[in-house]
């Protein structure tokens, strides 16, 4: 059976997509800050699950988070407004269907310390004043049955299940002034069972979908910075079970699948290390955080969904960023120092229209050796000709090593 119980994961079948709370309208833009090459399979805990009740808050039982570091979170303005994200839903028993997500929370991170299962990881802060909770949403009857012939069962080896896509009409504003690790925390509902029951498979629904490297033919989140214990530093797990109370840190190829979505334009970094591992190509995920010049390219995604065929282009440099909230022109702001002569090379080289779905991917590039060691600083824009209207995306910073 495709469904993962820590630390073993298996393969996720084809979702498929609902949207719940969606709002039209720019005001409503949804770009999606990835950091994932898409999820792989379900994990589970504890078998009964361990948690609070719904609508509750509790750090005892299981949940997961996944980090978005503050080297993606820095903004002109110094907040991004989260406007909604997305999840994977699957059940081993739909005759008993999913009837809410589970409850989440938002808060900065800190790195747990010496002697710890994840030592060197950003966790939760669980005291930040800044930390804030979103209840899970219901659905009134439960979620239909996914499968046409084998419901209530899943078939054979693959458990599928449903793409939520989760709208906040007001948004929320988190604090992106690039010195915040923001924590994304899922919480597991109590008493589910992985066992037994009707379908052999207990009647447990998890939203734990993980991207992993090793069952998929994937690098993107092949993270060439480890932890002084070898870990990720940007997501874990708790099980509830656990006697000691430890946080545990995920493998250096596993990350959360879910993503979170802004209102404004967003960017992120691709790498493509086919040429060095022999599959995959140009992906966004983890990878690119920590760029290894040996294993293959670096480009970047730009996303701004409400400006399709708009010219997109990035400004990068070696430089510090320019203080404050940058140079203001038009109506941007400008954090890259564009005095830097790579700014201009990568402008040229790192520029097109926006897709339909208002993406643009760059070519990746190879980067010459004596770039290593020096943090390049990005940011992406965009250009409506017409209207003589320009935007801007966020600032990012990637490493460079060997």
């Amino acid at each position: 059976m495709n469904l993962g119980h820590r630390p073993t994961v298996a393969s996720l079948g084809p979702a498929l997509a609902v949207a719940l709370l969606s709002a039209p309208g720019r005001a409503q833009e949804k770009n999606a800050l990835e950091l994932t090459n898409g999820a792989d399979g379900f994990f589970y805990y504890s078998d009964p699950s361990i948690g609070p009740p719904p609508g509750t808050l509790s750090w005892t039982g299981d949940y997961w988070w996944k980090v978005y570091p503050k080297e993606v979170m820095r903004h002109p303005l110094g907040k991004l407004t989260l406007t909604g994200l997305t999840l994977e839903i699957a059940d081993t028993n739909w005759a008993t269907p999913p009837t809410r997500t589970f409850d989440m929370y938002f808060t900065p991170g800190v790195v747990d310390p010496p002697g710890t299962f994840a030592t060197g990881t950003i966790v939760p802060d669980r005291l930040s004043p800044l930390g804030f909770q979103l209840l899970g949403v219901v659905f009134p009857g439960g979620l239909p049955c996914p499968y046409p012939t084998t419901c209530p069962c899943p078939p054979t080896d693959v458990i599928h299940g449903y793409e939520l896509e989760l709208t906040f009409p007001s948004g929320i504003e988190l604090k992106a002034d690039g010195n915040v690790d923001w924590t994304y925390v899922t919480f597991f509902p109590p008493g589910m069972s992985a066992s037994g029951g009707l379908c052999g498979f207990g009647d447990l629904v998890s939203q734990d979908a993980h991207s992993s490297d090793v069952f998929q033919v994937h690098a993107g989140e092949a993270q060439t910075e480890a932890t002084s214990i070898g870990m990720s530093k940007y997501g874990g797990f708790h099980l509830g079970g656990d006697p000691v109370d430890e946080l545990r840190a995920d493998s250096l190829d596993n990350v959360y699948g879910g993503a979170l979505q802004f209102r404004e334009p967003v960017c992120e970094p691709r790498v493509d290390y086919s040429a060095s591992f022999g599959f995959g190509g140009p992906e966004a995920g983890l990878a690119g955080l920590n760029y290894s010049r040996s294993h293959g390219k670096l480009g970047m995604r730009l996303r701004h969904a409400s400006a399709p065929g708009e010219v997109g282009f990035f400004f990068g440099s070696f430089a510090p960023f320019l203080p404050g909230s940058g140079v203001p022109i038009f109506d941007i702001h400008i954090l890259v120092d564009v005095s830097d002569p790579v700014a201009s090379q990568l402008s040229g080289l790192w520029s097109g229209p926006l897709a339909p779905s208002g993406v643009l991917d760059t070519v990746p590039l190879t980067f010459p050796p004596v770039t290593v060691g020096h943090p390049l600083r990005l940011q992406g824009f965009t250009f409506n000709a017409g209207a003589v209207d320009f935007d801007d995306s966020q600032a990012v910073t990637l490493k460079i090593v060997p």
